[in-house]
């Protein structure tokens, strides 16, 4: 490659598509070692589908107008795991009813509680996280209704 011959030469589309290619090319064999996405310009990785624990199905429509999505998760360059809820039970369940386990590599370092809804009333509905993975509605459902929720937080290796 030779030397620009002015200022003007580094700007524009080539040289930033040059740019962009040159990132990809470090960033990109970088993620898939570590099972991540790399922050700039690849799409994440695939959504892994948990299998619900006995009483709870995906959710296929609901009552205050969420859109609905697949029950799954993924980590991301950062190292945050990503993770979408959109369960349903038709004989209702307990407080801090297991909904399923994510595997090894996607958990929090602590239990934690965030923030999902109840998809049938639209109301407040949190969602606990384990250090060992397990996935739980922290508040009692009625039966018929669901959880739902899409949340992040940061993974431990």
């Amino acid at each position: 490659m030779t030397a620009p011959t002015a200022v003007n030469k580094l700007r524009g589309e080539a040289h930033d598509a040059r740019t962009t290619d040159n990132v990809s090319a470090v960033l990109n064999p970088l993620a898939a070692a570590v099972g991540a996405t790399p922050i700039m310009g690849a799409a994440p990785p695939s959504w892994i589908r948990p299998d619900p624990v006995a009483g709870f199905v995906q959710l296929t429509s609901i009552a205050v107008g969420f859109g609905v999505q697949q029950t799954a998760y993924h980590r991301d360059a950062l190292g945050y795991t990503w993770l979408k809820v959109a369960l349903t039970t038709a004989a209702g369940s307990a407080p801090n009813a297991p909904l399923f386990t994510l595997i090894s590599g996607y958990r929090p370092e602590e239990d934690t509680a965030l923030t999902a809804f109840n998809g049938t009333t639209g109301a407040v509905s949190p969602l606990g996280v384990a250090r060992s993975g397990v996935v739980s509605s922290l508040a009692a459902l009625g039966a018929g209704e669901s959880i739902v929720g899409y949340v992040s937080f940061l993974a431990v290796s």
